[in-house]
């Protein structure tokens, strides 16, 4: 698989280990272009399977809005927890958030106790844009302004019934595009230069 776009490009993306490396023609991960990849891949995705998972603080939330989202004809891959019992969030954070970089989500639903952990977990991943949000505006906005592709909200925090009116807003709102478009590209631009760096001197290359 070749990918173009501006002045970059990629060959093939592989899975190992359950994470993503984007491969150039050199045969080596070139850091740079794995995030530019990422935060064009996710634009504007439509499918209809919507990844989903919580610690023990969000579970009952989350088998409730599961049951929800498969009523309403949405496939839905549950990353966990299995149970109440007590685990760490950023785990399950970062299920989703692989999940949806190697597409086998186009988008995530996530939920801890207050939804605040976790979604500062999953917003560490250039090319993710997770949202906290917390009634049925915020929830428009993350969608319509901000393109957001994984919703966070608190088990602890959110009711069940204001929970599916957030969940619906926000799957059925449409990304404006536009001034927006560039706005929140320019996200990942400026992460690009910070993380290659980082991750390349952590590698010794």
């Amino acid at each position: 698989m070749e990918v173009v776009g501006g002045n970059w490009k990629l060959r093939e993306v592989r899975t190992l280990n359950n994470e993503a490396k984007v491969v150039d023609d050199n045969d080596s991960i070139n850091y740079k272009v794995k995030i530019k990849h990422w935060g064009y891949c996710l634009m504007n995705e439509t499918d209809k399977v919507i990844g989903i998972a919580s610690d023990h603080g969000g579970f009952n939330l989350k088998e409730q809005i599961t049951d929800f989202l498969k009523k309403d004809n949405y496939q839905v891959i549950d990353y966990g927890t299995n149970n109440g019992d007590s685990v760490d969030y950023p785990d399950y954070a970062y299920k989703i958030v692989m999940g949806i970089l190697n597409s086998e989500v186009g988008r995530g639903i996530i939920m801890c106790g207050t939804g605040i952990g976790i979604s500062i977990t999953a917003n560490r991943f250039p090319g993710i844009r997770a949202a906290l949000c917390w009634d049925e505006y915020s929830a428009k906005m993350s969608k319509e302004h901000n393109n957001a592709n994984i919703l966070a909200f608190g088990g602890r925090t959110t009711d069940f019934e204001t929970a599916k009116k957030i969940v619906s807003i926000w799957l059925n709102t449409p990304f404006e595009g536009g001034r927006h478009l560039k706005r929140i590209e320019k996200i990942d631009d400026l992460a690009i230069d910070f993380w290659s760096k980082y991750l390349k001197n952590k590698e010794g290359v």
